[in-house]
């Protein structure tokens, strides 16, 4: 680390040992007060926050330039928990829940995601070569799990109550999903035999390809509109 100065490197450790310090000052003393998942977002929280500079470092010097990767996603990281556990602690005072509960929520989360990337998609590749097609699907599948997972982590961190995140599905929850995945079948087995009406139709490889995919987008859309539908007006 020539290039990085004594200073800058002290300084980043001294910060490490303090944030170090705390977290163990919370561990023990439980200076955080609340049920345990309040005090475990501010104990990672404070965690991220002490080696958010000392990932900076690291990727500066490997890489030769700062990226977000090396110390900003720590700290939005840690904002995100701290603000998490500031408002299980009002939803806690309060004694108010979540509107909807924590499956519902993913529901909306996936219909949306899918709509967004898959719009992208379409847009992207109507008229495109198929190495450009298969290029563009890849990257929507990589920008989909992402989302998924910083989306559902978001959602687990201000779900009220915080344990009915990991809760059993219950006999309600075991019906919708049931009925949720015989309407989706539907729609796949009706669209998978559609397809080879546009070999019929001469289209191209790419629309073709395509098109099977809108098919699997559709019934996955289907999936999870149902799930809301059933959760939203309990007709399942």
């Amino acid at each position: 680390m020539s290039s990085v100065s004594f200073s800058v490197i002290a300084a980043v450790l001294a910060w490490l040992a303090l944030a170090l310090s705390l977290a163990y000052i919370i561990y023990r003393r439980r200076l955080v007060t609340g049920p345990g998942p309040e005090r475990a977002f501010v104990l990672v929280g404070t965690l991220l926050l002490g080696i958010a500079p000392l990932m900076w470092l690291i990727v500066r010097e490997l890489s030769g330039s700062a990226s977000f990767f090396g110390g900003g996603i720590h700290v939005l990281a840690a904002v995100l928990l701290f603000a998490a556990a500031y408002w299980a602690r009002r939803q806690r005072a309060s004694g108010s829940l979540s509107t909807l509960n924590f499956t519902e929520k993913s529901a909306w989360l996936v219909l949306g995601s899918l709509l967004l990337v898959y719009g992208t998609f379409i847009m992207r590749t109507w008229n495109a070569e198929p190495d450009v097609l298969v290029r563009a699907f890849f990257q929507s599948v990589v920008v989909f799990i992402a989302v998924m997972i910083a989306g559902h982590a978001i959602i687990a961190l201000f779900h009220a109550p915080n344990s009915e995140v990991d809760r059993t599905p219950d006999e309600r929850d075991r019906q919708i999903a049931l009925k949720s995945s015989r309407n989706a079948y539907y729609l796949l087995f009706i669209g998978f035999w559609s397809l080879p009406l546009m070999v019929l139709f001469q289209q191209s490889i790419a629309q073709v390809l395509i098109g099977w995919f809108t098919v699997l987008m559709l019934s996955e859309l289907m999936y999870y509109l149902s799930t809301v539908y059933y959760y939203r007006f309990g007709r399942a």
